[in-house]
């Protein structure tokens, strides 16, 4: 469902008159709380549409690489055990790495002297701005191939034609509550009986999406 067909969901959802274009009366206000709700649902777990595998090519003599896919919303899936999913895919091998906090790579390096060059057995994940930074340790000797599996949330919504990634039928509902509450009164349909069919779906698309899945999620 594209950003206009979402916000036409809103707006009839509340006896509003649709609209064609972003300049409409009444698209500005809607099309704010489509991309709040995106952003709220998107951040209750690991959507299996978000969920992308993230290829690392590490180059010998270099310790740390921008995962240029992601952004600052992004963060590393973990099974049902917490463990990340972060694994060296070198000459189709699947190696398992372990992932320890940004401070403690941040002092491992620190530490190493004579820059040791060896096979990575660690790995740290830093957030910034323009998306996740990994680091290794010890730093490659050689080019190695790494597969990091993240949650990569969609830009916030901007054009008419942009699709959504996630399921849209919660987003649109879950945004026409929150209209309805910002307005009260003026608008049509109970406010706090809207929210609350918007939470029973989103809460229904959870249990079949990512709900029932063995696998979670932590913002590394």
């Amino acid at each position: 469902m594209t950003y206009l067909q979402l916000i036409n969901k809103v707006l009839a959802r509340l006896r509003q008159d649709t609209v064609a274009s972003l300049s409409d009366n009444g698209a500005t206000l809607a099309g704010h709380f489509v991309n709040q709700a995106k952003e709220e649902i998107e951040d209750m777990g690991p959507w299996m549409a978000l969920r992308a595998a993230q290829t690392v090519s590490a180059s010998a003599g270099t310790a740390s690489y921008l995962m240029s896919s992601t952004n600052e919303r992004s963060y590393v899936v973990r099974d049902g055990r917490g463990v990340p999913q972060i694994y060296e895919t070198t000459a189709g091998s699947k190696n398992l790495i372990q992932l320890i906090e940004w401070e403690e790579m941040r002092r491992l390096h620190n530490l190493d002297e004579s820059v040791v060059q060896a096979q990575p057995i660690y790995a740290a994940i830093d957030r910034g701005a323009t998306g996740l930074t990994i680091k290794f340790y010890p730093t490659p000797a050689s080019s190695r191939t790494y597969s990091v599996l993240c949650v990569v949330p969609q830009a916030e919504l901007a054009s008419i034609s942009t699709s959504i990634t996630i399921p849209s039928r919660p987003v649109w509902m879950y945004a026409a509550a929150l209209y309805a509450m910002e307005r009260g009164e003026e608008m049509s349909g109970e406010p706090g009986s809207l929210m609350m069919q918007a939470r029973s779906v989103i809460n229904d698309f959870v249990l079949t999406d990512f709900g029932a899945d063995n696998q979670t999620f932590y913002a590394d």
